[in-house]
């Protein structure tokens, strides 16, 4: 019987260690956010880096609480915390993709890219509704639609300015909203509904 109490006294110190660990990195993000919408730097690349890597850490070790954690964050305040949560979800997918892809796999390189890509994806939207919200300006909904169609290339720039240029999040950055004939694979990726269609892919396909 101690036994058991015990485990469950473990399980439930680690859990508020990795919730612990994750209020941190979402407070440390959103200040970076704030820094990269101010004025982006090499410094804020290398931050974006570090916040990736812890990221991504707590997301293989502890995938269902990082993911429950983040998605409640996520509708507490969408813009801030949607990146987590994408990102924490493309670590899983994969993941996936490269346990069950016969033809090829995804390193981790291009994984790391592709985090830092999901975590900056939206740094052009936050900038837009910044200004409005300041200045108070009223949009016409042909404004508004505009402001979303090109967000992602003011997104790609901020990245660029710190030093995040890579070929792999450019392409993902400004191209993961776009409808065209053939896009990247990288792009695909962050599309969400194919993020999150992922996330529900059964461990053992052989079960299906």
């Amino acid at each position: 019987m101690n036994n058991v109490s015990d485990e469950s006294s473990d399980q439930t110190t680690e859990a508020a260690s990795v919730h612990e660990r994750l209020g941190d990195l979402c407070i440390n993000f959103h200040q970076l956010q704030d820094d990269l919408l101010k004025q982006a730097g090499p410094e804020q690349g290398e931050r974006m880096r570090h916040l990736a890597a812890i990221l991504i850490e707590l997301t293989q070790q502890h995938l269902d609480q990082v993911l429950g954690e983040l998605f409640l964050a996520e509708h507490a305040n969408y813009n801030f915390s949607k990146p987590l949560y994408v990102g924490a979800s493309l670590v899983e997918l994969i993941r996936r993709y490269n346990q069950h892809s016969k033809d090829s796999t995804i390193d981790d390189d291009k994984r790391d890219q592709l985090v830092l890509a999901a975590m900056g994806y939206n740094l052009g939207l936050l900038a837009d509704e910044r200004r409005v919200y300041e200045t108070q300006q009223e949009l016409s909904p042909e404004e508004k639609r505009e402001l979303r169609e090109h967000y992602p290339q003011q997104s790609a720039k901020i990245l660029e300015s710190a030093g995040l240029d890579q070929a792999v999040i450019q392409d993902v950055v400004q191209n993961h909203n776009l409808v065209s004939d053939n896009p990247s694979k990288d792009a695909l990726l962050m599309r969400t509904p194919f993020i999150y269609a992922g996330i529900a892919i059964p461990q053992n396909l052989d079960s299906v």
